[in-house]
C-alpha cells in the first residue's frame, strides 16, 4: 500500500466521518506500524464521540486490543506467538466485550486456537454503530443546524472555523481541548454563519479536539497541529 494511496484513503474516511471511519483510519495506522498516530486518534475517540457507560467500557478493551497489537509489533510476534497472560487477556476480551475488540479476540480464538466462540459479538451495542438504528448527534445537529469544520487539517500556523448556528441563534463558543480533555483555549463566535481564525503559533504539535456549543447543542470534530 503506497503513502499517497494510504494518505487518500485516510481523507476519504475522515469526510465521511464517524467512529467507525476512525476507527478504520486506526488499523491503517497499525499496518504501518505507526503506532503513535493510532494511539493518538484513538485516545481522541472518548471526547469525539463522548463515550460513556457501557461505551466508555467498550473503548477500553479496545485499547488493551491496541496495546497489545503494539507489543507484537515491538517484539517482532504475532497472534499465532501469545504468552500465556495475552492469552488470558484475550480470553477476558472474548468473554466480556460485546464490541469490536470483543469481535476481534474472538477472531484471534477461533483462527488460532480454534476455539469456537458460541457467543457471537453485538456490534451493534457498540457506539460505532448506533447510527445503523437509531439517529446520532450528528443527524441532530444538522436538523438543528448546527455545524462547524476546521481547515486547514492538519495545521501549523493557524486554522480557520467554517460555522453555522442554528436559526434565531447568534451567539456560541468554541472550545478545544487536548487529548487528555483539558481546555487550551475557549473562542466565542458572534453571528448566524461565519469563519473564524484560530492563532496557534503558540499551540504545541498535537492532536486536539474542537466542539461548538450553541443552545445545549454540540459538535465536535478532530484537529491535528504540525510545527
Amino acid at each position: 500500500m503506497t503513502v499517497l494511496w494510504i494518505t487518500l484513503l485516510r481523507n476519504w474516511l475522515d469526510n465521511i466521518g464517524g467512529i467507525n471511519s476512525d476507527r478504520r483510519i486506526i488499523t491503517s495506522y497499525i499496518e504501518q506500524g505507526n503506532f503513535t498516530d493510532a494511539f493518538t486518534l484513538a485516545n481522541m475517540l472518548p471526547s469525539l464521540y463522548k463515550l460513556q457507560g457501557n461505551d466508555s467500557v467498550e473503548h477500553t478493551y479496545y485499547i488493551d486490543i491496541l496495546n497489545l497489537y503494539q507489543i507484537l509489533h515491538q517484539e517482532g510476534r504475532t497472534t499465532y506467538q501469545l504468552i500465556n497472560n495475552e492469552k488470558a487477556t484475550i480470553d477476558n476480551i472474548a468473554q466480556s466485550s460485546s464490541g469490536i475488540a470483543g469481535s476481534q479476540a474472538k477472531s484471534i480464538l477461533q483462527a488460532v486456537y480454534n476455539e469456537y466462540c458460541d457467543i457471537c459479538p453485538n456490534v451493534d451495542n457498540s457506539a460505532s454503530h448506533k447510527s445503523d438504528k437509531f439517529i446520532n448527534n450528528d443527524d441532530i445537529n444538522k436538523i438543528y443546524g448546527l455545524d462547524i469544520s476546521a481547515k486547514p487539517n492538519p495545521a501549523s500556523y493557524w486554522v480557520a472555523f467554517d460555522y453555522t448556528l442554528p436559526k434565531e441563534q447568534d451567539e456560541a463558543t468554541i472550545s478545544l481541548r487536548n487529548i487528555s480533555g483539558n481546555i487550551i483555549d475557549v473562542i466565542k463566535i458572534e453571528g448566524q454563519q461565519g469563519q473564524k481564525l484560530w492563532n496557534i503559533t503558540h499551540i504545541p504539535s498535537g492532536a486536539y479536539v474542537y466542539t461548538i456549543e450553541s443552545s445545549g447543542f454540540t459538535k465536535s470534530g478532530k484537529l491535528i497541529i504540525t510545527k
